[in-house]
């Protein structure tokens, strides 16, 4: 039932609000020349970049925890022709990794909530960043703001565009294996605060 409404009520919104797009110079490169990459966004601003991608037609794979609530999300993108990577950090995190070396020897690009499952929120998990670096596969970071949305009263502070409104997402300038410090703590602290910087400039 939670599967239906919520794939019903995100498809409405999509439907009803405009969006326009910040950086898409940055990541456009990528999807035309179906060069694989890392996209990065913070857990409670994921709807941004899924917009984006269901108004451009395009369909990656996207890293979804074994978690109740993210399954449903999971079954929603897979509705939007969207590919699952079942697990994370916490759970399952060495075949998360496996599959997206697949992935990214494929050609084709992973979508990651880079601060889930659970938080804390804004903190990259290095799990991801760290294969992308292993992988010499670039690093995109996005986030996204609208005119008038619900914030829900969880860890993540989700947000929810309201119908009609204007959304903007926001891609930042890839970042590349080479340009990755070489200790995982500082890889977590580059993106984090490279994410952070979108998100304040989006608020």
């Amino acid at each position: 039932m939670y599967k239906v409404l919520a794939k019903v009520v995100i498809n409405f919104v999509y439907r009803t609000v405009s969006i326009s797009v910040s950086g898409e110079k940055n990541i456009l490169p990528y999807l035309e020349n179906k060069k694989p990459f890392l996209l990065c966004v913070w857990h409670g601003k994921m709807l941004f970049p899924i917009f984006y991608l269901k108004k451009k037609k395009v369909g990656l794979w996207a890293v979804a925890s074994q978690h109740q609530d993210a399954q449903i999300m999971a079954s929603f993108l897979k509705s939007w022709n969207h590919k699952i990577i079942s697990g994370s950090s916490t759970r399952g995190g060495s075949e998360v990794i496996s599959s997206m070396k697949e992935a990214f020897s494929s050609n084709e690009p992973v979508a990651v909530t880079i601060d889930g499952p659970k938080g804390p929120a804004f903190v990259c998990k290095p799990g991801s960043l760290i294969t992308a670096k292993l992988s010499k596969v670039d690093i995109i970071c996005v986030s996204g703001t609208s005119s008038d949305y619900w914030t829900a009263n969880s860890w993540d502070r989700f947000t929810f565009p309201k119908p009609f409104s204007k959304v903007v997402v926001s891609f930042s300038s890839p970042i590349s294996s080479s340009q990755m410090p070489e200790d995982a703590i500082d890889v977590v602290k580059k993106i984090s605060d490279h994410l952070n910087q979108i998100f304040k400039e989006n608020n």
